[in-house]
């Protein structure tokens, strides 16, 4: 654009000519940019990643005549969506898990009018995706406590998919409260723990094969199924009792029953009619003569009528009776083993007395220093059996036993007895009512040498160490202190209790050094429930 130079000659055609010139201008018109070179080569991306790219990257390979400064207008694309970045970037994000080519779309302008279409491309390789839980979940149907359940892998599968097209599988299948078996037929077996019941919880992955994996559960539920008792237990026995007495309980009564059913306890066996069961416990009916049975065996039984088997579980029980002298004699006349008959309330020491029977008063017997018999029979009596190994009867009424020097046997027979073995070690049975065990010193039931109680009653009798003093070694604590209570955790001047073969060990701490007792108490048996209740610390 610019002047344009016009040269010529005229001429009068014969022979005259002048030289001539004459000129105009050319305005100038905006010319549109062009592609002059090569564009660029866009870099590969990659499916569900933003892709980034540049205004420069567009515009590599084109020119303006006119030396115009170039920009990118209407920039669109395909399978996704753009933004401009405002710094002379864009980016763009692709549809979700779409991979293949990405066309540009847009118009290189000078600034002036100017432009020309163009367009670019890249492509977005495929990654692989995850399963996705697209729909709904199956709904596993129930099962039922104690029976083994089968699913399948589809079960597990239902409302998966994969965008890529890819098989799916279950990886690492785990379920709570039982046991998985792969049956690999596309099935599993679960098998529950015994006797549950209620929500099982399945977790597992889904899987595509190439490395994409969702964590995924399910669930079911298995309904309760009423179970039959599977055991009688019989706690805080009583083995034997003298002859003579009267009712007597001999067991509290338990049943192992996971559902805690419909339970009915009944007795069989040849002595049936001579026990009874009253609120969960056995009883005696008493008036055994041992010269004419010297034992009683008993069965009892439980059973659930909503479940199979009769009975459904059963205990024997065998109580032995022990002989009690009933009449006077004195046939050899030696002074060493008579037998004799309480004429008076107050009856003292006679060292050539071995047995001695109370009467319907309340007697006061003392033995000599010989193995003595002493009986109370009725009425409220007190025994004392000084020296010797003795053996003393409470029988009827509430009765007070000493048992004194020797390894003595105290039988509280019916009523609400106070039984103190005293010296050496001492078998000692309250036998019916609410006995009272009493320990005064650490050596009425020492460490090394422990009295037993052969049939204690949670509940019902009593541990009586109040006059033991917890602090014996302390000249910081004077007096009686109490003993504090903790079960079955050994603490410094403490009462405490552990359980081996087949007996409970109270255990008594009195110097403070919880390592070891100073005073031992054998119960006869376990599980006896025992708390802070049954003793006077």
């Amino acid at each position: 654009n610019g002047p344009v130079n016009l040269s010529y000659t005229v001429t009068d055609g014969n022979g005259g000519s002048v030289p001539a010139s004459q000129s105009f201008t050319l305005a100038a018109v905006n010319d549109a940019p062009v592609l002059s070179g090569n564009a660029a080569t866009l870099s590969a991306g990659s499916e569900d990643t933003p892709y980034t790219f540049s205004t420069a990257d567009l515009l590599a390979g084109f020119s303006d005549v006119d030396g115009d400064q170039l920009s990118v207008a209407g920039l669109t694309a395909d399978h996704g969506a753009l933004v401009d970045n405002n710094d002379g970037s864009w980016t763009f994000t692709p549809d979700a898990n779409y991979n293949g080519p990405v066309s540009l779309s847009y118009t290189v302008t000078d600034g002036n009018g100017g432009s020309v279409p163009a367009s670019q491309s890249f492509t977005l390789a495929a990654v692989n995706d995850a399963p996705v839980l697209s729909g709904n979940a199956a709904t596993l149907a129930a099962g039922s406590e104690d029976t083994p359940y089968t699913f399948s892998t589809a079960d597990l599968l239902v409302g998966f998919s994969d965008v890529d097209g890819d098989q799916l599988s279950v990886s690492g299948l785990t379920a709570d409260h039982g046991a998985l078996i792969d049956n690999n037929d596309g099935s599993w077996t679960f098998t529950p723990d015994a006797n549950y019941n209620g929500p099982v919880n399945l977790s597992y992955s889904v899987t595509d094969g190439n490395g994409g994996s969702v964590p995924a559960s399910q669930s079911f539920t298995l309904a309760a199924v009423n179970d039959a008792p599977s055991a009688v237990v019989l706690s805080n026995t009583v083995t034997s009792t003298p002859e003579n007495g009267g009712v007597i309980k001999v067991a509290d009564i338990a049943v192992t029953d996971v559902d805690s059913g419909n339970n009915v306890l009944s007795l069989s066996g040849s002595d049936v009619a001579s026990f009874t069961i009253l609120n969960g416990a056995l009883y005696f009916n008493g008036g055994a003569d041992f010269e004419a049975k010297a034992g009683y065996d008993v069965t009892v039984v439980v059973n659930d009528a909503t479940v199979g088997g009769t009975p459904d579980a059963s205990h024997n029980f065998h109580l032995g009776i022990t002989d009690v002298i009933e009449s006077d004699s004195d046939t050899s006349n030696d002074h060493d083993t008579d037998t004799a008959t309480a004429t008076t309330t107050n009856w003292g020491e006679t060292n050539g007395v071995d047995t001695k029977v109370g009467n319907a008063a309340d007697n006061t017997i003392s033995g000599g220093n010989s193995g003595d018999i002493l009986y109370g029979q009725a009425g409220n009596d007190t025994l004392n059996g000084n020296n010797g190994a003795d053996k003393l009867y409470g029988q009827a009424g509430n009765d007070i036993l000493i048992g004194s020097q020797g390894l003595d046997t105290l039988y509280g027979g019916s009523g609400n007895d106070s039984l103190n073995g005293s010296g050496e070690q001492d078998d000692l049975w309250g036998g019916s009512g609410n006995d009272t065990f009493v320990f005064t010193s650490a050596g009425d039931s020492a460490s090394g040498a422990p009295d037993t109680i052969r049939d204690f009653h949670h509940g019902f009798d009593k541990i009586d160490v109040s006059g033991l003093d917890a602090y014996t070694l302390n000249p910081n604590t004077p007096g009686d202190q109490a003993f504090a209570w903790s079960g079955t955790m050994a603490t410094t001047h403490s009462a405490w209790y552990t359980e081996s073969g087949g007996n409970t060990i109270l255990h008594f701490d009195t110097n403070g050094d919880a390592n070891t007792d100073e005073t031992t108490i054998v119960l006869t048996g376990t599980n006896l429930g025992l708390t802070d209740s049954d003793f006077l610390l």
